[in-house]
């Protein structure tokens, strides 16, 4: 698995929303098991799946 972590600076945003959940690492699926727990799960039929913390960003723009 690798992780890329881009720093970006934005102008004229309008709306940021962030959204946090733990999920399947695999596809993203919500799951309320603990996170680091292997478990079922039902988003990618994945037999041994690992739960870990997941986040969305929702950036809406404003025309200029």
């Amino acid at each position: 698995e690798e992780h890329h972590w881009i720093r970006v600076t934005l102008s004229k945003v309008g709306v940021v929303f962030v959204r946090s959940y733990i999920g399947c690492a695999d596809c993203g699926e919500r799951t309320y098991e603990v996170p680091g727990k292997m478990y079922k799960c039902y988003g990618c039929f994945t037999e041994e799946a690992v739960s870990n913390f997941r986040s969305e960003l929702f950036i809406m723009f404003k025309k200029v």
